[in-house]
């Protein structure tokens, strides 16, 4: 699950932009395989 940014400030943003960056790499190389 991704957590809803609005209220944890920058850092709320931040950290799901992480989230989202990393499961887009992890999705992307399993497509490639």
């Amino acid at each position: 699950d991704v957590p809803d940014p609005y209220y944890g400030g920058q850092h709320g943003f931040s950290h799901v932009f992480d989230l989202v960056e990393d499961a887009s790499h992890g999705f992307y190389h399993s497509v490639m395989k």
